[in-house]
């Protein structure tokens, strides 16, 4: 019968197995750091953008240009934030949904604000949506906005206005015309301007008001038209700034009457 004796390892021995074990786990880490930095600079390095959604105006040169000089990173480290901000500083963008498409590229969901109209004047580059909510357009659209009403106001009356153009812009369909501006003035008063030149002078109230003082210039030119045998189309202006009263201008006629009205005073 055979004893089974413990037989104790020299500590030599323990102390080279540790060793040994020590060495094995540093040369695996150091490989799994110059694995993975390789793999990041290889796998995840940018290799483009993905953009959907809206992009009417946004050229592909016009990206290129202005938001990919901005991006640092690749696709695992770069800020999605930073991203963002980027499109969302493009002319006509609203917002800007940011992802990332493992392994290398970015998704980018643009929604482009609709405009309604030009926003204060032509120069200044801002268009306005159905919102109120005004927006910076490139230079290169400059063209497109001969096509667009132009609305007038303080920038916090943009809804105002809006609300007031939305109102009127169908009123003036019996003299074959829309709305080419529409004006808030600094003091109330609202005027119109028509795409076939004629200008109405409303005066001062709320919606209500200017939507009734708006009927009665329309039938009050009617009429005056037919009176001295004119075409509604000849209206070149119509003020009803006057108390009690009214001033028109057609094609070879001017003049002031009353007609009850009480609207009012001029905006001098």
């Amino acid at each position: 019968m055979f004893a089974v004796e413990n037989v104790r390892t020299p500590l030599q021995v323990k102390l080279m197995y540790g060793l040994s074990h020590v060495m094995i786990g540093v040369i695996v880490v150091l490989a799994l750091i110059l694995f993975t930095k390789n793999f990041k600079a290889d796998v995840f390095d940018l290799s483009g953008i993905v953009v959907t959604g809206d992009s009417k105006y946004q050229a592909v040169n016009n990206i290129r240009e202005e938001i990919l000089p901005d991006l640092a990173g690749n696709a695992v480290d770069i800020n999605l934030k930073e991203v963002k901000t980027a499109f969302e500083n493009l002319p006509w963008v609203k917002t800007a949904t940011v992802k990332r498409v493992y392994p290398s590229r970015i998704s980018v969901d643009l929604k482009e604000y609709t405009a309604i109209g030009v926003w204060g004047a032509h120069e200044d580059l801002k268009m306005i949506n159905v919102h109120g909510e005004i927006f910076d357009v490139g230079a290169e659209w400059f063209d497109a906005f001969k096509k667009y009403p132009k609305l007038v106001g303080k920038d916090e009356e943009s809804v105002t206005v809006v609300n007031m153009y939305q109102k009127l812009k169908n009123m003036f369909l019996p003299m074959n015309a829309a709305i080419s501006e529409i004006k808030l003035s600094p003091r109330g008063n609202w005027s119109v301007s028509l795409t076939n030149g004629a200008h109405l002078e409303l005066g001062r109230g709320n919606e209500d008001q200017i939507l009734a003082y708006t009927k009665i210039a329309i039938q009050t030119a009617q009429k005056v038209a037919e009176k001295y045998s004119k075409n509604l189309q000849d209206i070149k202006y119509f003020d009803l700034r006057y108390q009690g009263g009214y001033a028109v201008q057609m094609s070879g006629v001017s003049l002031i009457e009353s007609s009850g009205l009480n609207n009012t005073y001029k905006d001098k």
